[in-house]
């Protein structure tokens, strides 16, 4: 009986990957011309399509051409410089050189009338910056202008992060005879407005950021001059440590929401509304008795280690009453 012949097998097998590699030359090459003459309308519409897709994530997508620069951050419809920081300033080491470092580049640059910088005996950093250098007029928008110096202080709060426990932002405005500003909404808008460049623009965590609007309710000046008005027109800094020893003192002092060398003689409130912890205009370690006679502090109920507010009764007689607050908060001040 004859054998079965087998069946010839498949010739050139090699063939089928020889065609798979061609094929997927072809279109390696094909990309390649394709991304060699982009077509700026196509380019934009699929950046458009992928900015719109992940929209719900604060960081957007962004894809730039080879040949295009980075465009500079904004806030809102503000401006900034580019570089956060010049090469040749110099930053703060630790919280109690921050004054120093502040102050200093105010000197260089000459802003000593636009920004005042002082450290409370808490040991929180109060840093007043006028409507001049941040604002024009009854705008809320941040000027060119105040973007470098905003700049620096962010810089010196991203090298002192450590050490910063909370930020706060309070906004004031003037008081302006039939003015139909809304000084609460403006006063609120500015201080929101200089916590959002530090945010976004800084990077500065929005964790440790607060801001607070008081409208006309704390001037430092007199409102019927115009040199009163633009003093009165601000935003305050109150820089927090978290060093625990004294964070209850600086919070405290924070409180006050007057600065520790400010003069309440034109808050024109009563002396019951005054803000937490901030006393009416009185010499150092002095109270007022029942009698009018001026009397210590330990005379008057041993107040050394707490803090002396002057209620004012109906016949218009003062007394006095102490509280369980640390030496040296609000308007307060230890002798010598």
């Amino acid at each position: 009986m004859a054998k079965k012949a087998k069946p010839e097998g498949k010739k050139y097998n090699y063939m089928d990957t020889y065609g798979d590699l061609v094929t997927l030359l072809l279109c390696f090459f094909v990309l390649l011309f394709a991304m060699s003459t982009v077509q700026e309308d196509k380019y934009n519409a699929f950046v458009e399509a992928l900015n719109a897709r992940f929209s719900a994530d604060p960081a957007k997508v962004v894809f730039l051409p080879p040949e295009a620069t980075f465009p500079e951050s904004s806030v809102g419809d503000v401006e900034t410089t580019g570089d956060i920081m010049s090469p040749d300033q110099t930053l703060p080491m630790d919280m109690v050189q921050l004054e120093q470092a502040i102050q200093r580049y105010l000197e260089e640059n000459d802003l000593q009338d636009e920004v005042q910088v002082e450290t409370g005996q808490s040991g929180a950093t109060f840093i007043r910056m006028t409507n001049n250098i941040l604002f024009t007029g009854d705008s809320s928008a941040l000027s060119p202008e105040a973007t470098q110096f905003l700049n620096y202080l962010g810089e010196c709060f991203l090298a002192l992060d450590d050490e910063i426990w909370q930020v706060q932002f309070n906004g004031h405005t003037a008081s302006i005879p039939g003015s139909s500003t809304d000084d609460w909404v403006l006063s609120a808008e500015r201080a929101g407005k200089v916590s959002s460049y530090f945010e976004r623009t800084v990077g500065f965590s929005p964790y440790k950021i607060q801001f607070s609007g008081y409208g006309r309710n704390y001037p430092i000046a007199d409102n019927n001059t115009a040199e009163g008005r633009a003093a009165n027109r601000r935003v305050d800094v109150v820089v927090i440590s978290n060093n625990t020893t004294t964070l209850l003192g600086q919070l405290e002092e924070a409180a006050a929401v007057y600065f520790p060398d400010d003069s309440t003689q034109f808050f024109e409130g009563t002396e019951n509304e005054l803000p937490g912890y901030a006393l009416p205009d009185v010499a150092p370690n002095q109270t007022t008795s029942q009698s009018g006679e001026e009397t210590s502090d330990a005379a008057a109920g041993e107040t050394a280690d707490g803090i002396a507010s002057g209620v004012t009764g109906a016949s218009g007689s003062t007394t006095v009453a102490a509280a369980a607050v640390p030496v040296g908060t609000g308007r307060y001040r230890p002798p010598g």
